[in-house]
């Protein structure tokens, strides 16, 4: 086997028995353990090396580090805020109409996180889509609900779409005027449906809610509650977290 280092200069390499072997494409980078011997080839002397054995040397990946994005932690001030109106805010529930939502979110330099997230995955998927070098953080929590009053009022945005939309609405309107996650939204929606109060005709994001036909699933009405309810409480709990935390350790992924 011919080798050759780095300026190019080339070695004869022994490998006996190494005939069948598999032997790396030319141009691959690898380290090489060989040994030394003595030979003597029509008479003249000479060092010959003698292959040992070889690894392939994985080249190390550029390390490209994203710039650091300044982080100015407004939340103990949302009275006297006064952002600038270039700045992209992000606001939803009861303040949707101090921003957008998460689903018309959009590369910014400057972006104010006026509602807070209902999870870390939402906070992270905003800002993946805006990009921000520069953050401001709100973070006002929307009113706590408990879980019979989430889904009254979830029954209430049913029961709207069926009358006013012949039922057509997506998981993403419900969720952002809720202040919610998704996974909640189609719980609690299929809380209602076990409980006979609305049918769901399709599922994805885009459903279309229709009256429901009165017939209950206590077994699984019982089930989807406590899974809403637990979801509720993680949500609640982050937000408390939002609250206080150091600023660093929120953006921290």
């Amino acid at each position: 086997m011919v080798v050759a280092d780095e300026s190019g200069v080339e070695q004869d390499l022994l490998w006996w028995n190494g005939g069948q072997e598999e032997i790396p494409d030319a141009g691959t980078k690898i380290d090489v353990a060989y040994s030394l011997r003595a030979n003597t080839y029509r008479g003249e002397k000479q060092l010959a090396l003698r292959y040992q054995e070889l690894r392939i040397v994985e080249e190390k990946p550029i390390d490209v580090r994203k710039p650091k994005v300044e982080l100015r932690d407004l939340r103990l001030q949302p009275s006297t805020i006064n952002l600038n109106p270039s700045i992209l805010i992000w606001a939803e529930g009861d303040d949707k109409s101090k921003g957008v939502n998460r689903f018309d979110l959009r590369p910014a330099d400057e972006f104010a996180i006026y509602t807070s997230p209902p999870s870390p995955a939402e906070l992270r998927a905003a800002l993946g889509v805006v990009e921000p070098k520069i953050v401001y953080l709100i973070a006002l929590p929307p009113a706590a609900e408990r879980v019979d009053e989430f889904l009254s009022r979830l029954a209430g945005m049913a029961k709207f779409a069926i009358n006013k939309r012949k039922g057509n609405i997506s998981i993403h309107e419900f969720s952002t005027a809720a202040a919610q996650r998704e996974v909640t939204i189609r719980l609690g929606l299929e809380w209602l449906a076990a409980g006979g109060h609305i049918q769901i005709k399709n599922e994805t994001d885009e459903v279309t809610l229709s009256k429901g036909d009165g017939v209950t699933n206590s077994y699984l009405q019982r089930e989807l509650y406590l899974a809403v309810k637990g979801l509720l409480e993680e949500t609640a709990a982050y937000r408390n977290y939002l609250s206080h935390a150091d600023i660093e350790s929120i953006f921290k992924f």
